[in-house]
């Protein structure tokens, strides 16, 4: 694991240790001691009027891919590494499923609760030169496989309301793992933090907006960050939305310019791209 994940993985940690510090203080000092200190429904429910949520994720994406050769050995140091970076479009659908729910408060009023999530689909990969890569694994003009699965933690840092309707700001950093057959890097886990603002605007109605932020991977090769940001409502047992996500990757050891004969420097290889998805979401919202 590089060094560059582990940060993100000591804040998970300490994200977690806190949980369990917190918990302390609730179970010694404050929960239980009084009825006030209990949870009431919308308190309870990660979503305010919502626990959770099933839905159809339906997206099209643009970028770029990098090819990868036949050979696996590391690229020396001082040379351009063999990569092919080719335009790509896609299409695809998603099953998801995510729960949120709050289990405790602590003397600071704050809530702890945890969160998950999966999602299971798939995906079309045409590339905008209509030639597949056909030594590049994952880089052929044709579907693949799309799965992701997350969990963590949460915090309600702040939170104002009654019983029914309120606002609340909460913290969510998370740790998960993601497969996708039709991006060069096929596969990785990571870890995330990110915040959503919520307004429960009725015992069954709340809006969202939310953004995460993965800021590394267990991939060694190439540098992944991922920015998502999502909208949703559920009203009712109707849950709708819309979701952003830019992804960037970039080399992890750019390679130094090569020095020809003549003492001239050839350009390096450009080694980074900016891919984007965009996509709408309609499901089930349960309580």
């Amino acid at each position: 694991m590089r060094t560059r994940t582990i940060l993100p993985l000591v804040l998970s940690l300490v994200a977690i240790s806190s949980t369990l510090t917190s918990r302390a203080f609730a179970d010694n000092e404050n929960f239980g001691a009084n009825k006030e200190a209990d949870l009431n429904k919308r308190e309870e429910k990660g979503y305010g009027a919502h626990v959770g949520r099933v839905f159809a994720y339906g997206f099209t994406a643009s970028g770029e891919n990098f090819g990868r050769t036949t050979s696996t050995a590391p690229v020396a140091q001082g040379a351009t590494p063999a990569v092919l970076k080719k335009d790509y479009s896609r299409i695809g659908a998603l099953a998801e499923i995510h729960g949120s729910f709050f289990f405790d408060k602590t003397r600071f009023k704050t809530l702890l609760g945890f969160e998950a999530s999966a999602a299971g689909g798939y995906g079309t990969l045409k590339y905008s030169d209509g030639i597949p890569d056909k030594d590049s694994k994952g880089d052929e003009n044709k579907g693949s496989l799309i799965l992701r699965t997350e969990f963590g933690p949460t915090f309600g840092l702040v939170d104002f309301g009654g019983a029914e309707r309120g606002v609340r700001l909460t913290f969510l950093p998370a740790m998960g793992l993601y497969l996708d057959g039709g991006r060069f890097y096929d596969s990785y886990a990571y870890f995330s933090l990110g915040g959503r603002l919520s307004a429960h605007l009725s015992s069954s109605v709340d809006v969202h907006a939310q953004y995460i932020f993965v800021p590394g991977t267990t991939t060694d090769t190439w540098d992944i960050r991922e920015h998502r940001m999502e909208a949703f409502a559920n009203i009712g047992p109707l849950a709708v939305g819309a979701r952003f996500q830019l992804d960037t990757v970039e080399l992890a050891d750019v390679p130094a310019p090569t020095v020809n004969p003549d003492g001239t420097k050839s350009p390096v290889q450009n080694t980074s791209s900016k891919n984007k998805t965009l996509g709408l979401l309609v499901g089930y919202a349960f309580e």
